[in-house]
């Protein structure tokens, strides 16, 4: 597990948070830009692989990650992690978006049916073909091109969706958000487990996130 959690993130990593030693009221950012999240609410479980992750309450849990530059991305953006869902609250939740009144850019989620979905500047991208399942443990992964105009969903290491043309991502410096929509007024609160978030400035081509998936699965032990 060590190695699989410490090794030095890829080039264009920009976030990495890979939950260890685990406690306290921050999670730890070993991408480059060192920005570490600051957590309200949400509590730090074990899983017996030794893994830590974040359990959120679905009611007012979340975690600040800040607005730094490097996290406002618009042309290439790849955003995995990995969830454990609960019944929602909410028909949306965000499990990770910058999008608040003050700025709307990317906003990735699950509904309370399950199903992915994306929002890009306050626009649908649109949703997964797949759903998840309660009580397992699922690595998601939504990645975006401008260049290509191509957006996609993968689940579990293979790709569910790829979605043509999708809305532009705006420049935002509104503060990134792990399971909570920011939008005062329109809050909403992702319920489950959250754990190994990875943001990247690139394009993950589905090699890369079935590389990923293989890395990190056994932490997991659904496989």
């Amino acid at each position: 597990m060590t190695n699989s959690l410490f090794a030095p993130p890829a080039l264009g990593t920009n976030l990495w948070l890979s939950g260890l030693p685990g406690g306290g009221s921050k999670i730890q950012d070993r991408s480059p830009c060192a920005q570490p999240g600051a957590i309200t609410g949400a509590t730090w479980k074990r899983l017996p692989s030794g893994l830590w992750y974040l359990s959120f309450d679905g009611v007012d849990d979340g975690v600040d990650c800040g607005n730094h530059s490097s996290l406002n991305i618009t042309d290439r953006l790849t955003v995995k992690l990995w969830v454990l869902p609960e019944s929602q609250n909410f028909a949306n939740v965000w499990v990770v978006g910058k999008d608040a009144a003050g700025g709307r850019s990317f906003a990735y989620g699950i509904s309370s049916s399950y199903i992915l979905w994306a929002q890009h500047s306050g626009a649908n991208v649109g949703s997964s073909v797949g759903a998840l399942t309660t009580t397992r443990w699922h690595q998601v992964v939504y990645a975006d091109a401008a260049d290509a105009a191509t957006f996609s969903f993968y689940i579990n290491g293979v790709l569910d969706r790829a979605i043509a043309s999708p809305p532009a991502i705006n420049s935002s410096n509104t503060n990134l958000w792990l399971g909570k929509r920011a939008y005062v007024g329109a809050e909403g609160y992702y319920k489950g487990g959250i754990a190994l978030v990875e943001i990247q400035r690139k394009l993950w081509l589905p090699i890369d996130v079935q590389n990923s998936f293989n890395r990190e699965k056994r932490l997991f032990g659904v496989w």
